[in-house]
């Protein structure tokens, strides 16, 4: 429950990061989290597979691309009518859905 409440956490703060490298942080964190997750619930080999492909690969390219693209580390403005003006909302949402299927 706790590992599942951290991940959804996690995934609120990804969405509202505006610094890339920090969002790219916080996704490996949720990586590890959500492999920790499975291997806690019996399915080793997909924890483990989600550690390693997803971490080992997909992540750290992300963390490449974006230094090689010397992107904008301070953020720029968005616009008051995107999604992410609307995330701390939609993660509650997200959070009382899956509170309320869970019991």
């Amino acid at each position: 429950m706790l590992l599942s409440l951290a991940i959804l956490l996690l995934s609120a703060l990804i969405v509202c990061s505006s610094n890339v490298v920090y969002a790219l942080v916080l996704l490996v964190l949720a990586f590890f989290l959500s492999g920790a997750l499975l291997i806690w619930q019996g399915t080793e080999f997909l924890g483990y597979i989600l550690i390693v492909v997803y971490v080992g690969a997909i992540a750290v390219l992300f963390l490449f691309v974006v230094m090689t693209l010397d992107v904008d580390r301070e953020g720029s403005p968005r616009s008051p009518s995107g999604l992410v003006d609307y995330a701390p909302q939609l993660a509650g949402a997200l959070f009382a859905a899956f509170a309320v299927w869970s019991v």
